[in-house]
């Protein structure tokens, strides 16, 4: 049973990490600014083409730097997750966890909320964010 809870925790957590990295967005940024600056030489004369170019550049970069913020602020808070999810780890490794032993001490550290979705389903989210869909026997 822990390995199994630990399994879920380590499971949500790496599906977290699949963004580019910030790193890289900022070098394709840096590229746009240095092809923004060489069209904007050029466009000294009225260009359509020059101004559409400079255009979509422009708004590639705004996207780019968005995205860079979004990966930045879902890393900071994976990080918290992570955290949390190792004290999670440590609880339920802490216990001696039998498959027909039940602990109201590591319900209570453990399990942030049961919903029951169905008849057939409930959700169980931990502590840190953590949820898992088990189907009742």
């Amino acid at each position: 049973m822990a390995a199994a809870l630990q399994d879920t925790l380590i499971y949500c957590i790496a599906g977290e990490k699949e963004e580019a990295s910030p790193i890289v967005i900022e070098n394709k940024i840096k590229e746009l600014k240095t092809e923004f600056d060489r069209l904007l030489v050029l466009a000294v004369d009225k260009n359509d083409i020059i101004d559409y170019k400079l255009k979509q550049i422009n708004e590639t970069t705004f996207k780019l730097k968005q995205q860079k913020k979004w990966i930045e602020y879902t890393a900071e808070r994976s990080e918290v997750m992570e955290f949390k999810a190792k004290e999670v780890m440590g609880l339920i490794s802490a216990e001696d966890l039998g498959p027909t032993e039940y602990s109201d001490t590591l319900v209570y550290r453990i399990i942030e909320r049961i919903t029951v979705l169905s008849k057939e389903k409930i959700c169980i989210r931990f502590i840190g964010g953590f949820e898992i869909t088990q189907p009742l026997c």
